[in-house]
This record gives C-alpha cells, structure tokens and sequence, in this order.
C-alpha cells in the first residue's frame, strides 16, 4: 500500500472534499458562464468604484445610468473588482476562486467539530451531510454573482467560530482568539448583511458546552457590540431596499420551499435515527433553543419574496449542519456507515439533473458567450445600437439566461471605453434598417439575426 492510499484510508474526510471538487470542476463549471445580473455587477465594480472608492460604502449601484437602493455590502463590491482585476472574463477562475473558499470554510468547520466533539466521525457526517445535499450550494458555486458575496460570508463566520472555540477551550478568557473571532465576525458584515445573525448561533454554540443556562458568556460581549454598533447604523442611517419587501400573497410558497430544502436531510435522518441522536431534537439544552432560533431568523428575511435566488440556502445550510453536527449526542448509535440517510446524496443530484435538462442549462453560456463576442465586435461592424427581439418565454428569458441590456451596456463600455445603447424590444418589433443598429432575434438559445421586411 503506497503512503498516498494509506493517508487516503486514514483521512477519510478528503473523500467528500474531493468528490465535491471534481463534481463541480469536471461536470458544470465547463458549462457555466457570466448571465443575469453578473454584468451589473461587473459594471458597478470595474466602471463606478475606480471613479469613486467612497461608493464602496454606499447602499446603492447604479442601472441604467441610474442610482439604485441595493444593498450595504462594501467588501463585496472590492472584492469584485478585485476578482476582475485577477481573472477578467475567464469565469471558471471565478468560480475555482469561489469553490477554494467553500472548501477552505469546510476545512474550518471540520477543525472545530473535532476540536469540539473530540471524534472524526462527527465531522466526517458534517462534511457528507453538506456535501450530499446540493441545494444548500450548487446557487452559490455556480453563479459568482451570488457566490461571490455568500461564500465568502461563510468563511470569514467559519473563522470566527473556529477560533470563538479556540477561545472557550480555556477558563480564561483568550483575548486573542476572542479578538480573531470578532474581526473576522466584522468582516464578514462587509460581504452580505444576514451575517449579523450568527450571533445567535455563536451564543447557542457558548451555550452549548454548559448543557444548561450557567450564566450569560461573557465571550460574546464583544461581538455583541459589533452587532449592536452595526444594526443602528444600518437599520435607521442606510437606506433600505424597497424591492425585496416581502408579499403576504408570497409568504407560503416561499416558506414551503424553505422548509423543504433544509427540512429534507433533517426528517430523513430523524427517520433513519429517531429522535435521541442528536441535542437538537431533545432538547437538553438552551443551545438547542437558540440554534432553532437561528434557522428561523436565516430564513425568515426570504419568505414573502415572488422571486427566490438558490444562493439563499447556502448560509442556513452550512450552518444547519454545523449545529446538527455539534449536537450529536448518542454516537455509539450513530455510526457513519452506507446509512440509508445518504442515498439522500444520489437522490439530491438526480433530482438537479431533472431541473436542470428540464431548464437546458446546459446551453445557457453558449448563448452568454455568444453575446460577449457580439458586443466585443459590434464596433468594428459598425454598430452603436443593438437591439433584441423576445417574445415571453417565462424562465428561460433573456434578461435571466444571458443579461440584463443595462449590465451588457456596461460590458460594452468596459471593453471599448464607451458604452453601447441595448435594448431588448418585443418579437412583434418590425427592425429598421439604419446600418448603425444590429438587430437580433432570442429565442432559447440562439441568438439570431433579424430578419427585415421588405
């Protein structure tokens, strides 16, 4: 047995970190490419932040010439400008960059379930758990507009538990852990502004060590003022965004979806297990209660929304199985074996690979890139202006598919310094024939070339 295989079968935790790596690297990132708000975003962070570094702290980007309320991420917007700067239009380096952090956020987590529980199979049922259920992160991996703000945010909160651990493993307090644990709690603020409720699950995970209510954890006294320093500013200074204010008519379809994606795992392994396995369904605990209280108030802020983005599942869910993991309790019972929970695994990524051929997801960056070198040659044609007929095809529309006509004008100007007017108009639209305007027809996926009336 040569040293690799014998470090493989003793490492058994780099079995789903590499599974995870070449599911993602060898089956979709191929396949994946810039769309839908990816090149507003580009445009805010290459065209806007150069020409003002104080918009990194602004709640707003721009569209169409126009200031829009968006939301307060700073370390988002440089770090798009950044990944910009680094890989440019190659998006699968992109995604690589997104994909080493997740792993590097799964390294973490793993160093401080062991360093919790004191035993490997623990962390092991962690990292399968996450890994097997791809819903909680095929959005966030596959899509750098949202991977690039989650992922990130998972991180640095990862970091901050681990070394929050690190902290409680004395009786004194460790100011210096503590202190790597808030700047990186502060840190992540900057990326997507759900960040503020890990410190709920921070206080369960105090908590948690006691088994009971043995006073209130003075670890936390400063994370509790971060939180406390950023919510007045950012609830009554910073404008919020009117646009994701939640719709009653809304509220069960989304809390359905919700409950199903993280619910899913969870019942089937109370079915497999019952009850008794873990602390969190017990309830032994004030940390049991306050975990709960974190799942909802993670979810809560999605229900009530008509559109919903897969990115939103990756922080409850990677911090679900984190609690799910750290309260474990009867592990004698609880061996981490072909266990009929995981064929939840096969049956996650089957169920994706139906949506997925449903939606031909396949073909989407084909029509992306093709739209790229369109905008890339148009002024060597001679182009000023283009123009694309659609008709309605609900999901599969162009503003999602390839981009919205704002973002791709920003590409325009991103790549020859002076911004193409592009306009999307509906398919009854008669094309003029002025030479300076291309005019093109989408229907999924091609992009084609108008034809005009005589």
């Amino acid at each position: 047995m040569t040293l690799t295989s014998r470090t493989l079968k003793h490492q058994k935790w780099v079995w789903p970190l590499a599974s995870f790596t070449a599911f993602y690297a060898l089956c979709f990132f191929p396949f994946a490419y810039f769309r839908h708000d990816d090149w507003l975003m580009l445009g805010n962070a290459v065209l806007r932040t150069p020409q003002n570094w104080l918009s990194l702290f602004s709640a707003t980007w721009w569209s169409g010439g126009v200031e829009h309320v968006w939301f307060f991420r700073p370390l988002f917007k440089l770090a798009y400008f950044i990944g910009f700067t680094l890989f440019g239009f190659q998006y699968w380096l992109w995604l690589t960059a997104s994909l080493g952090l997740l792993l590097a956020s799964l390294v973490f987590a793993k160093k401080t379930i062991d360093f919790e529980t004191k035993n490997p199979e623990v962390s092991l049922f962690f990292l399968w758990l996450f890994v097997g259920f791809v819903p909680w992160h095929f959005g966030s991996v596959i899509w750098a507009g949202e991977g690039w703000m989650n992922i990130p945010a998972v991180f640095l909160l990862t970091l901050s538990t681990y070394y929050l651990s690190q902290s409680c493993a004395s009786k004194k307090m460790d100011r210096l852990a503590v202190g790597k644990s808030c700047f990186f709690f502060f840190l992540a603020l900057g990326f997507k502004e759900s960040s503020v409720f890990q410190i709920v699950f921070l206080f369960a995970f105090c908590l948690r060590r006691e088994g009971k209510w043995m006073g209130f954890p003075h670890r936390l006294i400063p994370h509790i003022a971060i939180t406390i320093l950023y919510l007045i500013p950012r609830l009554f200074l910073i404008p919020l965004n009117h646009g994701y204010r939640p719709e009653l008519s809304h509220a069960l379809p989304s809390l359905l979806f919700f409950s199903g994606m993280i619910g899913l795992p969870t019942i089937a392994l109370l079915v497999q297990f019952g009850l008794k396995w873990n602390r969190l369904f017990t309830f032994k605990s004030w940390a049991s209660l306050f975990w709960w209280l974190f799942l909802l108030i993670t979810i809560a802020p999605h229900i009530g929304h008509p559109f919903f983005s897969p990115g939103w599942l990756l922080y409850p869910g990677f911090f679900w199985a984190f609690a799910l993991a750290l309260s474990v309790d009867k592990f004698e019972a609880f061996r981490l074996q072909l266990k009929p929970w995981m064929l939840l695994i096969p049956l996650c990524i089957l169920s994706l690979g139906m949506r997925l051929n449903q939606e031909k997801w396949w073909l989407w960056s084909s029509a992306g890139k093709e739209m790229f070198q369109i905008i890339q040659d148009a002024p060597t044609l001679g182009y000023e202006n283009i123009r694309i007929r659609e008709c309605s095809l609900k999901a599969l529309n162009f503003n999602r598919i390839v981009g919205y006509p704002d973002g791709l004008s920003d590409l325009s100007e991103i790549l020859h310094g002076t911004p193409i007017d592009i306009q999307t108009v509906h398919c009854t639209t008669i094309p003029s024939r002025h030479t300076n305007t291309l005019w093109l027809d989408w229907q999924f996926p091609l992009l084609e070339k108008s034809e005009y009336l005589n």
